[in-house]
């Protein structure tokens, strides 16, 4: 009997199940996406206007992202979500998680597309993913290189698509950066305290700019100009060196500001200064 048991057929079933993916949506952050980009062509500036509602020429770049996702005609969410979960970041320096396309303020100093990509695809390890979406403005400037993530993504079992969308013109804005502003950060009373600085700037060849030394002495409670001169901005693409001097009367902690005064038509205001503590 037990022979016969053991010889008998066996019956099996096969059930398939269909496991619903997930899609990264991710969204930059950064403070350019403030930036409110002016130089655009009229066949451009329509296309955009139809998918986001928007002007592009006066409103933010993240505004017009918002705009799109606004935008009932298309309804993006809603047609990426009908086979897949979304999730949806935003990201700079670091990586937020859930949040909504509407509520995302453009803060973060830095573009880490790599690292965002890294630590997102942690968040869902294990699940099924569709694909990535970048939504960004440039090119990823820290973090882990862009390459590495992509890789990852390739060499992966399922080898995950990304797509990026591009937001703003291919232009560079008109901007003025300070950088590398240094000084000795000890010095004696009645010495000169001497700021060397460097200066960058697209769109502004031939011009000159003023340049602000603010501080904040010991004794005092609000920062208030104590220098000031005129520079010649260097030429597009290049970085040129200056300096600025401030005699300090009395000792103990002071608080500088170096600032290079905005320009009109400049659509980056935000990195026009540096500030530095010295010890008298």
């Amino acid at each position: 009997l037990l022979l016969s048991i053991l010889l008998e057929p066996v019956f099996s079933v096969e059930r398939t199940l269909k496991q619903r993916g997930v899609v990264l949506l991710m969204i930059d952050d950064s403070k350019s996406m403030t930036i409110r980009d002016e130089q655009i062509d009229t066949e451009t500036r329509s296309a955009v206007q139809k998918i986001t509602g928007l002007d592009p020429t006066t409103v933010s770049r993240l505004e017009l992202v918002k705009g799109m996702f606004k935008n009932q005609d298309i309804r993006l969410l809603e047609r990426i979500a009908k086979e897949n979960d979304v999730r949806v970041y935003s990201f700079s320096s670091s990586l937020k998680r859930d949040v909504k396309p509407e509520d995302i303020a453009a803060e973060g100093d830095v573009t880490q597309i790599g690292s965002a990509v890294m630590e997102a695809m942690k968040d869902v390890k294990g699940r099924l993913v569709s694909a990535v979406i970048l939504v960004t403005d440039g090119r990823s400037n820290a973090g882990i290189p862009l390459s590495s993530a992509a890789k990852y993504l390739k060499d992966r079992q399922q080898q995950i698509p990304v797509y990026a969308l591009g937001v703003g013109s291919d232009k560079p804005p008109r901007d003025i950066r300070l950088v590398n502003v240094t000084a000795e950060p000890v010095v004696m009373v009645k010495d000169d305290i001497v700021f060397d600085f460097e200066t960058e700037q697209n769109g502004f060849d031939d011009a000159t700019a003023q340049v602000r030394l603010w501080a904040r002495t010991p004794k005092g409670v609000d920062e208030k100009i104590v220098e000031k001169k005129d520079i010649k901005l260097p030429v597009s693409g290049l970085r040129m060196g200056s300096s600025i001097k401030y005699r300090a009367e009395e000792e103990g902690e002071y608080r500088f500001r170096l600032e290079i005064v905005p320009q009109e038509g400049e659509m980056m205001k935000n990195n026009n200064a540096l500030s530095q503590g010295v010890t008298v």
